[in-house]
């Protein structure tokens, strides 16, 4: 039977909300109808499915890593902003621009760079993009016009970096499918942990020569090594056959792929879209939010003065890195709607402890790096779910389409950080993440009736 595709989405969403309304529990909504997954291709080692070895598989993730690890200049930028303002004559307020635009082309960038990633394959777009992410640093460095450094950063780099990343991810995610979770965990773990080794290099190089020169320096190291170590990547083949689901999706565990193949034009025509599209708004408002005012925060609730505060930020990415590894592996082993709802209530609860002893320093630290945990969680789950839910040929827009839904974060992130009292804004992220665990259950509900209604277990069609 052929996935009955909706005209209107908003009526189809709001099908899904009265079913599990009506049911009362997402136990309650599993279908008596359990399709069991082709055994064979299940207990299929991934270097059978993959056509690739192991060893080559394993060192393949190690290069990505690496990878991962040089190309995140706008991380490692924040040690070289205050000396290129100072050595250039520009406002701080003026070079900080470059992280809001960076915010803002990120996820555009990813969806144009999953449709090049789409044409032309992985291994392509990582070499071409390496290459043209030296280039792109090394003219950073060369510029002394705030406004050109600010577009070659803020939107060139950018764009650059999200359309390798979407590429690595698909790569990732396609050598392992049969524990997709737990390597995109490791390669967005290992690659964070990567770039924060990096940030004292690139510091002590800055006070070796002058900023602008220390930043084409690291242009030529970072894009060199990238562009060499793509060359010997094993890049996955197309069609990759993926691993079935093993488990029942209304117990809250996906571990397997759905075998579908869903284009963008019927993408934003299922509701699972939008349904995930609010889960994982919901899930990482609180995170969102440490990620731009931890600091700023910890000094308000707790009194302590700014340099104890950076170590909260520091914590948190700690935590973040931590999350992706661990969490990756814990989905695999649980399921990914579990972990996402697990999480989810642990970040409501850490912030409602919070909220009742606000001044306690142990008390914001423990939300902090339960919510570094969370976010790593999120951002392991996120590709991994879109790949395993609506397959691997066009998961680089699909991707993207989903990471929308920080541009809206990034309206209401300003106001929250800001604008009312830290309390308030507590007890709203509190909420939010309350609600995110209703709309896990409603979105695997919805992805439930895709699975029920596939026609093929393992290379869907292309619906």
């Amino acid at each position: 039977m052929a996935i009955p595709f909706r005209s209107d989405p908003s009526r189809a969403l709001a099908s899904e909300i009265r079913d599990v309304l009506r049911i009362g529990s997402v136990e309650a909504v599993a279908s008596s109808e359990k399709r069991t997954a082709m055994t064979s291709i299940a207990d299929a080692p991934a270097s059978a499915l993959t056509g690739i070895s192991a060893g080559r598989r394993w060192f393949t993730l190690m290069l990505q890593v690496v990878i991962a690890s040089v190309m995140a200049m706008l991380n490692i930028l924040n040690v070289l902003i205050g000396p290129l303002a100072e050595a250039n004559g520009w406002g701080i307020t003026e070079v900080l621009f470059t992280f809001t635009l960076a915010f803002w082309i990120g996820s555009p960038a990813t969806i144009v760079g999953g449709r090049i990633r789409d044409a032309f394959g992985n291994r392509p777009v990582i070499l071409v993009g390496a290459i043209l992410y030296g280039v792109g640093v090394v003219a950073s460095g060369l510029v002394t016009n705030v406004i050109a450094f600010i577009l070659l950063q803020g939107i060139v780099v950018t764009a650059i970096t999200f359309s390798v990343t979407v590429a690595q991810l698909h790569n990732v995610g396609a050598l392992f499918p049969d524990r997709r979770g737990f390597v995109i965990g490791l390669f967005l773990g290992l690659g964070s942990l990567g770039t924060a080794l990096l940030t004292p290099f690139a510091a002590w190089l800055t006070e070796q020569v002058t900023p602008g020169m220390s930043m084409v320096l690291q242009g030529i190291i970072y894009g060199g090594v990238a562009a060499v170590l793509a060359t010997l990547i094993a890049s996955a083949p197309k069609n990759t056959p993926d691993v079935p689901v093993e488990s029942d999706l209304a117990e809250g565990r996906l571990v397997g792929s759905l075998g579908l193949e869903v284009p963008w034009r019927r993408l934003v025509r299922l509701p699972s879209l939008y349904l995930l599209l609010v889960t994982f708004f919901l899930a990482t408002l609180t995170p969102g939010l440490l990620i731009t005012n931890v600091s700023l925060m910890a000094q308000a609730a707790t009194g302590i003065d700014a340099i104890s505060a950076s170590w909260m930020s520091s914590a948190f990415l700690i935590a973040t890195g931590l999350g992706g590894l661990v969490m990756g592996y814990l989905s695999d082993k649980v399921g990914e709607f579990r972990m996402l709802g697990i999480m989810a209530a642990l970040v409501g609860l850490s912030l409602v402890i919070v909220v009742l002893f606000l001044s306690s320093i142990p008390v914001f630290v423990g939300m902090v790096v339960i919510s570094g945990l969370a976010f790593g969680c999120y951002t392991t789950l996120l590709p991994a779910i879109v790949m395993n839910v609506y397959g691997q040929r066009h998961f680089g827009v699909n991707y993207g389409i989903l990471g929308l839904q920080v541009l809206v974060q990034s309206l209401l992130l300003p106001w929250l950080g800001a604008a009312i009292p830290i309390q308030t804004a507590f007890i709203i992220c509190a909420t939010a993440s309350f609600l995110g665990i209703g709309a896990v259950l409603l979105a695997q509900r919805s992805i439930q009736k895709l699975l029920e209604s596939r026609q093929r277990p393992v290379l869907g069609p292309e619906v």
